[in-house]
């Protein structure tokens, strides 16, 4: 059985073969993400409401044996710098993601609903059920990629709510091609 650890949703089941196709590529999507990227960090403050964005740089490694993604982010929050760490796999056909950083650590597990490739990239849709602002939330990711940019938005909904809304995003571009 293959391995794989990655960085992140919806909620409308794939049939058996297409779903293990659709994770197969997404699986093999993921590798391409090594490299260097620097950006924003957009996210919708909890009190105001208001979008802000601040700068936002990863560096992503792919495993010696191809099992894992290792990705080491950073961010400048008004006042202070924040370092963080997340290890990203696939496992039983999950998505797991295992992050640490100065707020502590957190396991996210996602089912992949969606994933399209074109000749210019890709995009993956994930959903996972989790808590959003101290309450139980419906969870949906969207990562969507080229060959040099990637954006990871993560949409929340209420249990009981009808729509989602947006919650946060880094938008960043490749600043050193992998090797």
């Amino acid at each position: 059985m293959r391995h794989f650890l990655v960085a992140l949703f919806g909620f409308a089941a794939l049939s058996s073969a297409s779903a293990a196709q659709d994770m197969e590529a997404f699986e093999s999507s993921m590798a391409g993400l090594a490299g260097h990227w620097s950006g924003v960090l957009a996210y919708r403050d909890y009190q105001s409401g208001e979008r802000s964005e601040i700068p936002h740089e990863r560096t992503t490694r792919l495993a010696p044996d191809g099992s894992y993604l290792i990705t080491e982010l950073a961010f400048t929050d008004p006042g202070y710098r924040v370092f963080g760490a997340e290890l990203l796999t696939i496992e039983s056909g999950r998505l797991i993601v295992a992050s640490v950083g100065s707020g502590g650590a957190e396991m996210v597990e996602a089912d992949l609903v969606a994933f399209t490739q074109s000749e210019t990239g890709w995009s993956a849709e994930l959903s996972s059920r989790g808590n959003d602002n101290n309450a139980p939330a419906d969870i949906l990711y969207l990562i969507e990629v080229s060959a040099d940019f990637m954006r990871q938005t993560k949409s929340v909904r209420a249990i009981g709510a009808e729509e989602f809304e947006f919650r946060n995003a880094i938008e960043v571009r490749r600043s050193v091609v992998p090797g």
